[in-house]
């Protein structure tokens, strides 16, 4: 009975071993790379806060009584992707949620050739003002199997490479 047992545990523990590592699977082709992109961002709200006099305040009921108004909405945001000076994302990303006060989220994967890539990253983050208020540029190499992502949140720009993510000086981003 126990070498039996015994059996059927080795067995199973060999199945989870080697399911755990078999088949090998490959999120891109084995001559490519990977940009991924994504934003997340808490968004800025339209419109300012009202605050409220002395008498307003009195005048509501007790259940209701705050020092202030703040408008819900948040503004959306304008995302581009320039690669190479070609446009690949172009985006008005608006905020989660039924009054559109949430949480502004984005993900979008692409595959490269490796090699040499300029990238320029423009945001908007409030729609009230013209242009563009954050941009991002970088040089970079891609490798083959590489994946690059390169994010956007309320710190700002973050660019991460799981391996190789080399910066390039100008003059060789134009090989």
């Amino acid at each position: 009975m126990l070498f039996r047992s015994l059996g059927l545990y080795l067995a199973v523990i060999s199945a989870i071993g080697y399911l755990a590592d078999s088949p090998s699977y490959r999120y891109t082709a084995a001559d490519k790379a990977e940009l991924k992109v994504f934003v997340r961002f808490s968004g800025v709200r339209l419109g300012d806060c009202r605050q409220f006099s002395a008498e307003e305040v009195a005048s509501m009921p007790a259940n209701m009584k705050r020092p202030a108004e703040c408008p819900r909405e948040k503004s959306p945001v304008r995302f581009r992707l320039h690669i190479n000076e070609e446009l690949l994302i172009d985006q008005t990303l608006k905020p989660a949620g039924i009054h559109d006060d949430g949480v502004i989220s984005f993900y979008e994967r692409h595959v490269l050739d490796p090699g040499v890539w300029q990238l320029a990253v423009a945001v908007d983050t409030d729609i009230q003002r013209e242009g563009y208020e954050d941009t991002f540029f970088r040089v970079i190499r891609t490798e083959v199997q590489n994946s690059i992502v390169i994010g956007f949140n309320d710190d700002g720009f973050r660019v991460m490479g799981d391996r190789n993510l080399t910066p390039v000086a100008e003059d060789q981003a134009h090989e």
